[in-house]
């Protein structure tokens, strides 16, 4: 799939996309704001006091971390939690984090609340409560004790530090007995301070410390409302997005031109955009009434393209046209096609072949007693005398006439053979509009005695299978396949973009139809008709019988 078949599905779906992101988002905005605001206060504490040694080796301060996870489960315990309770009057227990900050001697304690100021004074009460009821909260007989090593320490470094300058500076003049009797007690000395140094450190270690207090926060830490509503509506449009591409994906219709001749292989005569019916024109008979719409130009160019897809040599010029189903209006191709025949100065005959479901004679606002029907079964002698003219000089047309019992037995007729052979002479060229192929076995009888089938097919409805398999079976009886004309291509935003209007020929001096630039007054002026034409396909309703209109086939 190339980048532009991308944006293609984009602008196709772009509706999908932005509703879902929307939605997405709104809903997650409700939610959100319904939500009370949740506020997080931390303490930050210390475990042990090796910091204020200048020396910690690596031992002593795994002994601190492994001592700050005891304590941070010893916040967890319901004594402390329930003294909390009791102090600040809580009647629910309060929801908290405890974490050890890597590498260090650190815990932080953090309490979630709605309440901020609440939940700050729980984070510094729960840290209160640790130190209070821990085993290691260190008593005034401790502090006193611990000032004494000090200061024994203290005297003891002084000592061993002049004991040595001692020793060093009167060596030359100390006998051996006094040099062994001082070094005996420069080593007591030195025992001593050793001692008391690591009674110093363990009972440092067991010590705890708030660093950093609880302060009350001002913004809540969730929800985030923005952030939250931002991140919905991407999900929102990629899940519309995935949506999209998968329906995409799983729709083995044929859509464009390439599908026509990349994918099936078949012949691609023209691609014919979508016309929606304006100001009472119904668009079958667009190419009549606007020849110089740039809608009927689609049409000049499956003219053109049929031209070159018959040998020089061809006798007769007889299409057929049909579809693989009912409603991909092969009628509308097969009336227009026949206009812009007629336009270009051909003598040119329209036949409905489809007596199944007979339009072509609405379209021209005929009546239908008679018409082709009639000449197989032997009421009409004489061709010519229901042959209808039109408000074209070139175009004549051929009705239906009265839907038969049998309508397959008619067309596979000699008389039918006969009755094409007349009027293929008497006139330059000759369109059939058939029933559709899987409808009916009558657009396969007929494909075996023309000049060459056409195959109508609805972008983004006929199946490519199917299209495929038509194709097949208007060539079984040995008939010309000429190739398919991919009908009602809708592109978003205009058929041909930056052509401009509702085909894109206005720059090129043809009058605007596009529905972009039509006014609202006059937009009410056509579904005013459009209603008023609707009402007129009614008989009963109808008080002109020539002005009915047809449904698209």
């Amino acid at each position: 799939m190339e980048l532009r078949e991308y944006w293609f599905i984009i602008r196709k779906w772009w509706w999908l996309l932005v509703a879902c992101t929307l939605l997405a988002a709104g809903a997650s905005f409700v939610v959100l704001r319904s939500i009370d605001p949740t506020y997080e206060a931390s303490t930050l504490l210390m475990i042990g006091g090796s910091i204020e040694l200048t020396d910690p080796t690596t031992g002593e301060l795994q002994t601190s971390e492994k001592l700050a996870q005891t304590y941070a489960q010893l916040l967890k315990t319901r004594p402390i939690i329930q003294a909390t309770m009791q102090t600040l009057g809580l009647a629910e227990e309060p929801e908290f984090v405890v974490s050890l900050v890597s590498n260090t001697q650190l815990l932080r304690l953090t309490v979630s609340d709605t309440l901020p100021a609440r939940g700050a004074a729980t984070a510094n009460e729960l840290a209160n409560q640790l130190i209070l009821q821990s085993p290691s909260a260190p008593e005034r007989e401790e502090r006193q004790y611990r000032e004494f090593v000090q200061q024994q320490l203290t005297e003891l470094q002084a000592d061993i530090a002049a004991l040595s300058n001692t020793i060093v500076e009167r060596q030359e003049n100390l006998s051996p007995e006094e040099q062994e009797r001082l070094q005996g007690v420069l080593e007591a000395r030195r025992t001593n301070y050793s001692a008391l140094l690591s009674y110093l450190r363990s009972s440092s270690t067991n010590y705890i410390q708030v660093i950093e207090p609880a302060v009350i926060p001002t913004e809540p830490a969730r929800p985030r409302v923005l952030t939250s509503t931002l991140l919905a509506a991407i999900v929102g449009l990629m899940i519309a997005a995935g949506v999209a591409f998968l329906i995409e994906y799983l729709d083995d219709s044929v859509k464009t031109q390439a599908d026509i001749e990349q994918s099936l292989g078949l012949p691609a005569l023209g691609t014919v955009y979508n016309i929606r019916s304006r100001d009472g024109i119904v668009p079958e008979s667009i190419a009549r009434v606007r020849p110089d719409a740039s809608e009927t130009e689609a049409y000049r160019i499956v003219d053109l393209n049929l031209r070159y897809s018959l040998p020089a040599d061809a006798a007769d010029r007889v299409f057929l046209v049909t579809s693989v189903g009912p409603g991909e209006g092969k009628s509308t191709t097969a009336a227009n096609l026949a206009a812009v025949m007629a336009e270009s100065g051909q003598k040119v005959i329209l036949v409905d072949a489809d007596m199944r479901r007979p339009t072509l004679h609405t379209a021209h606002g005929l009546y239908n007693e008679r018409g082709l029907s009639s000449i197989l079964v032997g009421e009409v002698a004489d061709a010519t005398s229901v042959i209808r003219e039109t408000d074209l000089p070139t175009l004549s047309l051929l009705t239906a006439g009265p839907i038969p019992p049998n309508a397959a037995v008619l067309l596979a007729s000699d008389r039918m053979k006969s009755l094409l052979a007349e009027l293929a002479a008497a006139h330059d060229v000759l369109i059939l509009d058939s029933p559709p192929i899987f409808a009916a076995a009558d657009a396969s009888i007929l494909s075996g005695i023309v000049t060459g089938s056409i195959l109508v097919a609805e972008s983004g409805r006929t199946k490519a299978l199917a299209c495929a398999q038509a194709a097949e079976d208007l060539q079984r009886l040995g008939g010309r396949f000429l190739g398919v004309v991919l009908n009602r291509y809708d592109t978003p935003g205009g058929a041909y973009g930056s052509y401009g209007g509702y085909y894109g020929y206005g720059s090129y001096g043809y009058r605007h139809y596009g529905a972009a630039e039509e006014p609202p007054a006059s937009r009410l002026r056509t579904a005013w008709k459009w209603l008023q034409h609707r009402a007129r396909r009614v008989p009963w309703l109808s008080r002109d019988r020539s002005s009915i209109k047809p449904e698209e086939n």
